[in-house]
């Protein structure tokens, strides 16, 4: 088994739209890009057109932590939300840098142990 350095493998991705659950692998960005901001701006990158409008449903919205989320390293329990914002003209990319308890529990829910059975919305 490869080490992963505190990086749980999987991204979990929820369309509102169509109530579908998939993964994202994180092997091939983990390497490349620092820490949770960095593979959700290229996530960001892949995904979202010039286009696509702040608040049209193809526009993705990034939950992230960095590896070191949820552990005891200080100040380590930082998250981003990161996407296309309508609070600037013209729409672009932005992102919001956060503390608190809830990036150590976003990490702590460690989506690559969960079972490999389908899940559904409900």
């Amino acid at each position: 088994m490869e080490k992963r350095f505190g990086w749980t493998g999987k991204i979990l991705r929820i369309n509102l739209t169509n109530e579908k659950i998939s993964e994202i692998e994180t092997d091939q960005y983990k390497d490349k890009y620092i820490g949770g901001r960095g593979i959700a701006s290229r996530l960001y990158w892949e995904n979202i057109s010039s286009g696509t409008s702040a608040l049209d449903p193809g526009n993705h919205l990034f939950f992230m932590t960095g590896p070191l989320a949820g552990t005891k390293a200080p100040a380590s329990s930082r998250w981003i939300v990161l996407g296309k914002s309508p609070l600037v003209y013209p729409e672009k990319y932005a992102f919001g840098n956060l503390g608190g308890w809830f990036g150590a529990a976003l990490k702590w829910v460690a989506y690559e142990k969960v079972s490999q059975e389908k899940t559904t919305l409900h």
